[in-house]
């Protein structure tokens, strides 16, 4: 299977985040705008019974929208769809974004 997305001119979060301007953290609008917008994802992916698995600030692109940057999240080469007799027992992702309980447990 294939997915197309629109163009993201304003390239990822963590290139975002390494930006001079944004040295010192973002504002506190920025903040809120950016979780929202994720949270907003991956409450559509989990309500659809999918889970990212891969999610970091690579996967996270900016677009420029009419009136605010608007945050989306790429790349589910690793996301999978959960049914009632599925477990998640395998590690894929990015080791530097796994939970610590998570890491814990391997």
């Amino acid at each position: 299977p294939l997915l197309a997305m629109e163009y993201c001119q304003g390239g990822d979060l963590r290139k975002y985040l390494n930006q001079f301007e944004n040295c010192c953290g973002l504002r506190e609008g920025a903040i809120l705008t950016l979780l929202s917008d994720i949270a907003s994802a991956l409450r559509y992916l989990h309500e659809n019974r999918i889970i990212h698995r891969d999610l970091k600030p690579e996967n996270i692109v900016l677009q420029q929208g009419e009136q605010r940057l608007i945050h989306k999240i790429i790349d589910l080469g690793y996301a999978k769809e959960l049914d009632q007799g599925s477990l998640c027992t395998s590690f894929v992702g990015t080791l530097q974004y796994l939970a610590f309980k998570s890491a814990a447990e391997e």
